[in-house]
């Protein structure tokens, strides 16, 4: 059986979640700090035409994928139906398929939509 009364149960609950809220408070942060320095990698990286570069401890690269944007959903609609292409939604375009049908295309979007480059920074330890 516990000594502690349930009064010091509820004491060093509270003080549990106090500190919870600290180290929340210094993740929250920490993660604010690390996408502020990733941005500026993607930046200087941009900015310098490199798409990796290696530290003593770590080697970041850039990935780049064309996703689709979609500027008029009637005529995306209109020719996913006209060429039974439904394979090209999920709740946003589906990425992969919305490349394969451009390519299929001969690099021409699927109308209504365009393509964009999304760049991702990608940290490994060595």
């Amino acid at each position: 059986m516990s000594t502690k009364t349930l009064g010091q149960f509820a004491d060093e609950l509270s003080d549990d979640r106090e500190d919870i809220r600290r180290l929340q408070t210094k993740l929250d942060e920490a993660k604010k700090a690390f996408k502020t320095k990733e941005a500026a990698a993607l930046e200087r990286m941009g900015e310098e035409g490199t798409l990796k570069v290696t530290g003593t401890k770590a080697t970041i690269t850039v990935s780049i994928q064309t996703l689709a944007n979609i500027k008029d959903w009637e005529k995306y609609y209109r020719y996913i139906k006209q060429h039974n292409a439904f394979h090209l939604l999920e709740r946003r375009p589906a990425s992969k398929a919305w490349r394969e049908e451009v390519e299929i295309r001969r690099g021409k979007p699927v109308p209504g939509s365009e393509g964009f480059e999304k760049r991702t920074l990608n940290l490994r330890n060595v």
